[in-house]
Formats: C-alpha cells, sequence, structure tokens
C-alpha cells in the first residue's frame, strides 16, 4: 500500500479563507488599473515629461569592453595608449648605423600629463622572509646545505645573516610556442632585482612599488607581430617588442642572440618600474633611464651597467657631422616630435645624459632629488627638466657644457658596477 501524504483539517480551513483574500484583492487591483488608465486618457502629458536633470547628474559614455586579441591581421583603429619599442629610422650625415642589439630598444612614448598618467598594476613594496636553510653530515661525513631537511640524516637550522630580501615585483612569463627559453626566467629576474636595487638608492625603498610584470614572448617574429596588430591595431615590423598599458604587458620575441632578447626585457622592465613609481614621466628620462639599465648584466654577486657603444658612436658621429647637442632641445620633445626629425639622436641624447648624470656625485645627486620629486607627486605630471637643473650645480649651463666634455671623454669610461 502506497504511503501518501494528505492536508490536515486546520489547513484546509485556511485554504478556504486565503481564498476569499485573494478575491478580494483582485477586485481591488483591477479598481487602481481602471482609474490610472482614465487619468492617462485625460492628462497624457503627464506621463510624457521626463524628469529635471540636478546638479549632480551627469551623462557617462558608454564604455566599449576591449576584445580578446585573435591573431589574425585584421585592420584596427590605433591605439593612442599603446607603447611602441621602435628603433631608430633617420641617421644624421656620417653617422654609422645602430647594431641590431640598439634597433630592438624600446621607444615609451608617454606622455607627460597627468590626465594621461599611465598606472601598472602596483601595490607596496615589503620584505619577505628569506628561506630556511639546512645543514647536516652524511654517513660519509660529507657536509651538506638545503632548503630542505634530509630524510636520513639529522639537520640543524644553519645560523647565517643572509640580508633582508625584497619583494620588488611579480614576474609573469608567457611563453606562445614550443619553444620555452629558460634563459629569460634565470637571468632576467635577477636583473630586475638588480634594478631596483639601483632605484632604492637612488630614492629609498619607501618610494618603490611593487609591480606586476607581464612579459609575453614569442617563439619568432611573425606570431609577434600579429599579436601585436590585434592586441594594438599597430603595426610592429620595425619594433623589437612593445609595452601596451591597457593589458598591462610587454610583448618581444626570442631574437637572433640571449643579449638581445634580454636588452628588451630589461628596457621594458624599467618602463614598467618607473611608471608604477611615477605614473607620469618625460619621454627624455623615460626612455633615458630604460636605455641604462637595458644594458645590465649580473654575474655573481655584482651588476655591471657598461656603455651602449652604438648609441654613443652616433652621438659622436653625428656631432663631427655639424649637430648642435643641445639638452633645451631634448627636454622640449613632446610626444608628437619625439617620433620626428632623427629619433636615433633622441634616444642617444636620452641614454647619455642619464648615463652622465650616474658617473658623478652632482649628477647622481641631482637625478635622485628629482626622481624623488617625481614620485611624492604621483601621476602630477611635474617639469622633471626644470627639477633637474635647478638641482644640478650651476644650472643648465653647466649641465650642458660638462655633459658635453663628458661626451668627448665617454670612450674611456668604466663601466658602473654596482
Amino acid at each position: 500500500m502506497p504511503l501518501c501524504w494528505h492536508s490536515p483539517p486546520h489547513q484546509l480551513a485556511w485554504e478556504h479563507t486565503a481564498s476569499m483574500i485573494a478575491r478580494n484583492l483582485m477586485f481591488l487591483l483591477l479598481l487602481v488599473v481602471g482609474g490610472l488608465g482614465g487619468l492617462y486618457l485625460s492628462k497624457p502629458e503627464l506621463w510624457n515629461q521626463a524628469p529635471a536633470k540636478t546638479a549632480q547628474q551627469s551623462v557617462l559614455p558608454p564604455v566599449t569592453p576591449m576584445p580578446e586579441p585573435a591573431l589574425a591581421l585584421a585592420k584596427a583603429e590605433p591605439t593612442p595608449e599603446s607603447i611602441i619599442i621602435a628603433p631608430p629610422t633617420t641617421e644624421p650625415s656620417q653617422a654609422p648605423e645602430l647594431s641590431i642589439t640598439e634597433l630592438v630598444q624600446s621607444a615609451l612614448h608617454t606622455s607627460t600629463s597627468a590626465a594621461a598618467c599611465l598606472q601598472p598594476s602596483n601595490t607596496t613594496v615589503s620584505a619577505k622572509a628569506t628561506p630556511t636553510v639546512y645543514t647536516w653530515v652524511d654517513a660519509n661525513g660529507q657536509r651538506h646545505f638545503g632548503d630542505r631537511q634530509p630524510l636520513q640524516a639529522k639537520a640543524e637550522h644553519y645560523q647565517v645573516e643572509l640580508g633582508k630580501r625584497m619583494d620588488f615585483f611579480d614576474l609573469h612569463l608567457d611563453y606562445r610556442g614550443q619553444q620555452v627559453v629558460p634563459y629569460v626566467q634565470q637571468k632576467l629576474g635577477p636583473q630586475v632585482t638588480q634594478i631596483y636595487e639601483v632605484l632604492a638608492d637612488l630614492v629609498g625603498v619607501q618610494r618603490l612599488r611593487k609591480v606586476q610584470l607581464q612579459l609575453v614572448v614569442f617563439p619568432e617574429q611573425q606570431p609577434y607581430l600579429q599579436y601585436a596588430l590585434a592586441t594594438t591595431g599597430i603595426d610592429h615590423s620595425d619594433a623589437g617588442g612593445y609595452f601596451f598599458p591597457a593589458r598591462n604587458e610587454a610583448v618581444t620575441f626570442v631574437h637572433n642572440t640571449e643579449a638581445e632578447t634580454l636588452t628588451v626585457a630589461n628596457h621594458e622592465a624599467t618602463h614598467v618600474i618607473a611608471l608604477g613609481m611615477m605614473g607620469s614621466i618625460p619621454l627624455w628620462l623615460n626612455e633615458g633611464m630604460a636605455d641604462y639599465f637595458s644594458q645590465l648584466t649580473v654575474t655573481g654577486l655584482y651588476a655591471e651597467v657598461g656603455l651602449a657603444q652604438d648609441r654613443l658612436q652616433y652621438l659622436l658621429a653625428s656631432q663631427a657631422g655639424g649637430q648642435r647637442l643641445l639638452l633645451t632641445q631634448l627636454f622640449a620633445l613632446t610626444d608628437a616630435s619625439w617620433g620626428k626629425d632623427d629619433v636615433a639622436l633622441h634616444y642617444s641624447m636620452a641614454w647619455s645624459l642619464v648615463y652622465f648624470l650616474m658617473s658623478t656625485p652632482d649628477g647622481k645627486a641631482a637625478l635622485a632629488d628629482t626622481l624623488q620629486t617625481l614620485v611624492d607627486n604621483y601621476c602630477q605630471g611635474m617639469d622633471a627638466a626644470t627639477e633637474l637643473t635647478n638641482r644640478y650645480p650651476g644650472g643648465i649651463t653647466a649641465l650642458q657644457g660638462q655633459w658635453l666634455k663628458w661626451l668627448r671623454q665617454a670612450q674611456a669610461a668604466k663601466a658602473h658596477v654596482y
């Protein structure tokens, strides 16, 4: 016999009462609808008036979501925020051509205005715990060290001062293809850490910002060009890589040599770090710093920043051909004018000025004060050239003269060791 569930008597009485209430409510609803219909027929203008706007109301334009990139060479509108690593294309008279290494270095075209401030994802830099180190002696009397306790031997903590390690950045490498490039992961991390260490000496650790460094690496140029066009709408066939703030990613491909690939990676990392610290930064300083740190290499416990010989030779050849090298003209370059005329000269002057400033105590102090001011006035579009010349002993006149004097002797300049 099936088990059935029946409603109890008191529930049946409640259901009868509920039915009567529902009929009464339906009658009242018909009366209200009829009244509103009569009002509409008699005064339709009341239904067509829009509410008056208050002083606090504003109309916002529609936001168009960014589509996911499709690897197809489709026609797209240029994106102004796209930041291109553009190699120099114009040569001065008697100037040598730039090498492949220099051609792949970037040209970050950013606005110095606060309104166009570019802000990569960033957080506060903090210390991170150093790894625990264990030591033990095996059955043969051999002492070992490691970050894990052994299973077959009794280990002790190895008491050694490892120093405070700072959590400067998160590095995300995205390899697009079958080819994995282990040297990028192995060498880029220590090099970017050293860039942060140098900047910490200039502006103080408290002013640094931890950034999300996202690097997309393609195995060869063609898929890189397809991806670049799909994401930015710009043909990057003359560029070794680019940084796209809208996606907060740097993109490049595996170049002919390991050094060329790492040069681009260092350059891009510097741009992301600088934007994370300052928000807005003039082109001459942004490119000068990126070119300076693009030459950084790490060997053992030491880092070295050597001369960019192709940049130096370009400047010397330009000067020999009658080109006047004026810092005031470099400082006056805008986003629009940077890529015009002799773009190679602009890069070379920016690199040489930063290298010169980092070579002398007065120059390093003036540069440090300028960077600190930019950091403290985040995204305010400060006049970095005025800040620099005001802090350099003797002002713009002394800076111009001593920079040119250094340039004439730069061939014998030593690399900067950190």
